[in-house]
């Protein structure tokens, strides 16, 4: 991203220019052909996540990043994420080969310099191990560009970011800084393709957008909750939504968005509607500009203009470059997810830019013959419902695998012939989407299986630990996830995989009020079986505990519990630890307050119970008996 300036009046002005600019050299280069034309190429772009032995997020991406020593990696927003940027391909012959194998490469360097580091990696498209503590600002990569976005989109915002997704869980979450969209990783795949094309070829990727999305999901967890199919998709557009909330009916568009109607006059007709529609948020010093570079005829680069469109979040993204001098055009992908395997994200490319290619006459014009909102509604539907989305398809309805299976695929085999992508390699890649398709496991059916088994015999932390370790060693088999088998049980040991209150504490928090009646307190208890119950005030601070130990010292001196308020019996001297705590530390401080009882704070708030029984492990520590 180069330096990056926070919209200070002197360089927004110069900015201005030079993103006029461009539009003005972008509209010279198109009408005088002088973008690249009826040369196709691929690319694609492959983030990941780093590890710790115990399977949770790691901080050492930049001495990773030091040690593989390779132009082609780079950084991301948080410092447990990393990026591949491979080399684009011809999209003929042996071009998928020759990605897949510059891909795996590119990833075993990877995998030794994590080793070396005592550190894993794992290709998901969200971590199921991340922690609510993981996007915390600590945690994002110190580099002046990732906290100059931070600021901006928090001041453009001028509150705290929420997150509401509902799935079969519900997630609530009120977040200060962007570093939620971190938890997201994809394989964001590129097509290059001729300005002449760009109208109808862009409008159909938008088309098929839903249908490609449902057979590749691998993102249904985010922090312990079972969201969508593609959480991705719902936490990446509000995470960065920076609109404001207020009471007037005017209309503001979301930087993270399908689009809002068909593509009709080119791409620089859509660049013009998001410099329309978006403010800026960054600016940059630019050097030279573009308008005087066309005049000595050389290539500009449209520096202002590509970086404006790096600020507006489309799932299927325009883009302007130059290799070895030449200008083209790219449509980049950047709803597929990372993961399961390299194998599967490179059948998920194929099967794009097959169906790209393989583009039918009636997609031409198709304003004409289908309402952008079927192509919008069909993204959500398959980022909520995978496989099991009903799609609106040219007049008809369609279930995710009857569309995929009876039309689409064969049009991506014929897309993928007129290329002259070798037979092999279009027979390798189509048929994992085929069994993919036919069995129905994708990565996000297989995480969901999975975690469901093993939390039928583990607590929920470390069911998704296991669910991560589980993955991991899938992964380093290579095969497909249509392959992978779903495990009933497992066992885990404690020891080395556990480190922090907030992995054994009990999120699921039963409250009173001070004023409710201390009956009401001891029948919960006996209806739950629990012995403490956090007390807090209408505000929903944390006043007091009330405990089983003290109802029952009441009953014994005879009083009558039916006509007793908590406030009476409650302690209100707690000793209380906050989530990132040591677990040894948080068992030490129990001993030495004589409790079997912490309340977890976390910003002032009451996030957690942590009790003797969720550490069984360390229980002989606190030989405290029943508080």
């Amino acid at each position: 991203m180069g330096d990056l300036n926070i919209n200070q009046k002197t360089d927004r002005s110069k900015y201005l220019t030079h993103l006029l600019n461009d539009v003005k050299s972008l509209d010279h280069l198109l009408n005088h052909k002088k973008i690249e034309s009826g040369i196709q190429r691929i690319g694609a772009e492959q983030e990941f996540t780093i590890v710790e032995p115990n399977f949770r997020p790691s901080n050492k991406s930049l001495q990773i990043l030091e040690q593989i020593n390779d132009d082609h990696f780079t950084t991301e927003l948080a410092i447990y994420n990393l990026e591949i940027n491979l080399d684009p391909q011809s999209f003929s012959g042996d071009g998928l080969e020759k990605l897949q194998n510059q891909l795996d490469s590119l990833m075993e360097k990877a995998h030794k310099a994590a080793e070396k580091s005592n550190t894993k990696i794992i290709l998901t498209g969200i971590l199921p191990s991340i922690r609510q503590s993981d996007i915390h600002i600590d945690y994002i990569t110190p580099l002046p560009r990732y906290k100059a976005l931070d600021k901006v989109m928090r001041e453009a915002k001028g509150e705290n970011f929420r997150i509401n997704i509902s799935g079969v869980d519900e997630f609530h979450i009120s977040h200060d800084n962007i570093l939620i969209e971190a938890c997201n990783t994809s394989f964001q795949t590129h097509l290059q393709v001729s300005p002449d094309e760009f109208t109808d070829m862009y409008n159909w990727a938008q088309v098929i957008a839903g249908p490609v999305l449902s057979a590749c999901t691998n993102s249904p967890l985010l922090l312990e909750n079972e969201l969508w199919m593609e959480t991705r998709i719902a936490l990446f557009q509000q995470s960065c939504d920076i609109r404001q909330v207020n009471h007037a009916i005017r209309k503001k568009q979301p930087r993270v968005s399908f689009g809002f109607d068909w593509v009709k006059n080119g791409i620089n007709d859509l660049y013009k509607s998001h410099i329309s529609k978006y403010k800026l948020l960054l600016t940059r010093e630019i050097n030279e500009s573009s308008l005087e570079l066309i005049k000595q005829n050389k290539t500009p680069k449209l520096e202002a203009l590509c970086l404006h469109n790096g600020t507006v979040y489309l799932w299927n993204r325009p883009c302007y470059g130059v290799g070895n001098g030449v200008p083209h055009i790219r449509i980049e992908n950047r709803y597929l997810p990372s993961g399961p395997t390299t194998v599967d994200e490179v059948a998920n490319l194929a099967f794009w830019v097959g169906l790209m290619n393989g583009m039918p006459d009636e997609a031409k014009n198709i304003w004409e013959k289908m309402d952008f909102v079927d192509a919008s509604s069909n993204f959500t539907k398959s980022a909520r419902y995978g496989l099991n989305s009903q799609f609106e398809w040219f007049g008809e309805n369609l279930s995710a695998k009857e569309l995929i299976l009876d039309r689409l695929l064969p049009l991506a085999r014929k897309g993928l012939q007129k290329a002259k992508i070798n037979s092999s390699d279009i027979l390798k890649y189509l048929e994992i989407i085929e069994e993919r398709v036919r069995s129905g496991k994708t990565g996000s059916s297989w995480t969901v299986r999975t975690y469901r088994n093993y939390k039928k015999t583990l607590s929920d932390k470390e069911a998704i630990i296991a669910l991560t370790k589980t993955m991991y060693e899938w992964q380093n088999t290579g095969k497909p996830v249509h392959e992978w088998h779903t495990p009933e049980k497992t066992k885990i040991k404690h020891e080395g995989n556990y480190e922090r209150v907030d992995e054994f504490m009990n999120v699921h928090i039963i409250t009173l009020l001070k004023n409710d009646l201390v009956e009401l307190g001891q029948n919960i208890m006996d209806w739950n079986n629990i012995r403490h119950i956090a007390i807090e005030n209408e505000k929903e601070e944390l006043v007091g505990l009330l405990t089983k130990s003290l109802i029952d010292k009441a009953v014994r001196e005879g009083k009558d519990l039916s006509k007793m308020i908590i406030q009476d019996i409650m302690r209100t001297e707690i000793v209380t630890s906050n989530p990132e705590m040591s677990i040894n530390d948080a068992v030490d401080l129990m001993v030495k307050a004589n409790c079997t009882c912490l309340p977890i704070i976390h910003d002032n708030e009451l996030v957690g119970i942590l009790t003797d029984q969720d550490i069984t492990p360390y229980k002989h520590k606190l030989n405290l008996g029943n508080e």
